[in-house]
């Protein structure tokens, strides 16, 4: 596997000789290791792992939410806005097999597409936000 970014390959690469060379050297250390200056992206990706801390969040009560607890969240919401987009899917190709026809017995058909819509309001509030379709 391999950054498609050059910047972030030259970091990697930068990161992993170091690490192979120095074994149990720290962050710090690995830091005053650079001759010319940090490298703007490295430093932003220092800052933003220690912004919560640098604030003192905790001190004035206020708990950020931990990375783990982020990409939770994040897996959560994503499966559950696809499971949305599927249910919608479904429910658009019951709703187009509903014939116009007068003598025909479509019962089943909106009986699942209310269901399925009910389901979907359940995802929706799960994920806490109002989803709308775009297409």
């Amino acid at each position: 596997m391999e950054f498609a970014s050059p910047i972030f390959r030259e970091i990697y690469k930068n990161l992993i000789d170091y690490y192979l060379q120095n074994e149990d050297s720290g962050l710090e250390k690995y830091i005053n290791h650079f001759q010319s200056g940090i490298p703007v992206e490295v430093t932003n990706i220092i800052m933003e792992d220690e912004k919560n801390i640098l604030h003192n969040w905790v001190g004035q009560n206020i708990f950020p939410k931990t990375k783990e607890e982020m990409l939770n969240q994040d897996v959560s919401d994503t499966l559950l806005t696809l499971r949305w987009f599927l249910l919608s899917e479904i429910i658009e190709g019951l709703k187009n097999s509903v014939s116009n026809e007068p003598d025909s017995n479509n019962m089943e058909s909106l009986s699942l597409v209310m269901n399925y819509i009910e389901l979907r309001g359940k995802f929706s509030k799960k994920l806490g936000r109002v989803v709308v379709r775009y297409h």
